[in-house]
Parts: C-alpha cells; structure tokens; sequence
C-alpha cells in the first residue's frame, strides 16, 4: 500500500518591546496545501496577540460563559502530537482500556444536564487536505469516518487494532481530524453575552480526573 501527501510548515517568532517590558509570541502554521495558508490574517492576528502581552494582568474572578475558538477550540477538544485534547482523550479506546475515562458507550458525555445545541463529534480520517488526513494510518487501518458523540451520547470509541481486540470493538485507527456539527447559535450571539474568551493556549495538558465538559454547549455557524 501506498499513499502521497504533501505538507507546509512554517514557524516564526514575533517579539515586542515597551518601557522596559518584553513579549515574545510563537507561531506554527501546518497545511496540507498551500491554498489553506492565510499568512496575512495570523501575521495580524500574532502581532496583536504580541502587543496585548505587553498589557496583561491577572484576570478577574469569572463564573460564566467561556469562550473558545479556531486554534485554542482545537487544542482544547483534540491538542496535538505531544498530547491528547479532552474528547481526543476521554473518547480513546486505550483510555477506556486503562480505567482513564468514565465515558461509557450509550450514555451521556455530561455529567448534568445540559441546555444549548446537542454535541456531535467525528474522528475524521476522509476530511480533504485535513492534516490528519490520509489513505490508512501506521497500522494499515483504512481511513473513516466515526461518530463518536451523538447528541450528546458517547455512540463509539476511537480504537488501534491493539485496543480494540482488548476490548472486543471495531477497529477504527488513529483518531485523524476532529469534526464537530455546526449548531444553530450564531457566533454574534455567543460572543455578545459577557464571557471570558480563551484566545490561546501557551501549551495544553489534559489532566484527566479533573475534565469537566461545560453544562451549556453551543457550537456556532459563521
């Protein structure tokens, strides 16, 4: 079997100075093409992020709406190739294997009862020029699609051949690209509440007995 893909990487490094005080901010951008590469816009997006560092203070006290978007969304529910985001995680077959995760096939992902637009998630192998994308993965499993969250209701894990012959599940391969259902509440509305917006995450851990899925989930159209 074989496969051909292509991939761009570029990193760059802004810095910003002000009385006296200093900021650094990194970025790395992947592609699979290069037609993806908006280089203007996360220039921008980078140089504001590198000035408003040179303002900060310690938040203040906030019990309420959170807001996540584009890159720091991703991290939060996939991460990356050093660790494994909340749904990336608590969604594994190799989790479930080793007692990790508490989510069970059949019921629900949340621990209360949740209000907003229902939550649907894919582990997407198929999605065009996805950077996980890719004819089969390191053990040869074709690529899928997989439901994993219906509704709200975990519907499958995302399992290696080695997970899934312990726990006697299809065998679905490496997690690929993680595709969520737009929901019905426009951005506008999510981002007109008061709220707390997570921009970005300086590195992402996930500390497994201690994730929590918000009560009210609503993904947005644009």
């Amino acid at each position: 079997m074989t496969q051909t893909a292509t991939h761009v990487m570029i990193e760059w490094v802004f810095k910003g100075q002000k009385d006296g005080r200093e900021s650094e901010s990194f970025v790395e951008l992947e592609r699979r093409r290069i037609a993806d590469l908006d280089i203007e816009d996360e220039v921008a997006r980078q140089a504001q992020y590198t000035t408003d560092l040179l303002n900060v203070s310690a938040p203040p006290d906030h019990e309420g709406a959170v807001v996540l978007q584009g890159g720091a969304m991703a991290g939060f529910l996939a991460a990356g190739a050093f660790d494994s985001g909340v749904i990336h995680f608590l969604a594994s077959a190799a989790a479930k294997y080793s007692k990790g995760t508490s989510w069970e096939i059949g019921k629900s992902v949340f621990r209360h009862e949740v209000t907003g637009d229902p939550l649907n998630v894919w582990a997407n192998r198929q999605l065009p020029y996805g950077l996980q994308s890719n004819r089969f993965d390191d053990e040869g499993i074709p690529a899928q699609r997989v439901q994993l969250i219906h509704d709200g209701t975990l519907v499958a894990f995302h399992a290696s051949q080695r997970y899934a012959e312990y726990l006697s599940i299809p065998a679905t391969g490496a997690f690929g690209n993680i595709e969520l259902a737009a929901g019905t509440t426009p951005a506008s509305a999510l981002l007109a509440a008061p709220h707390v917006e997570i921009a970005e995450f300086s590195w992402f851990t996930r500390i497994p007995s201690r994730v929590i899925l918000p009560q009210k989930f609503a993904s947005a159209t644009s």
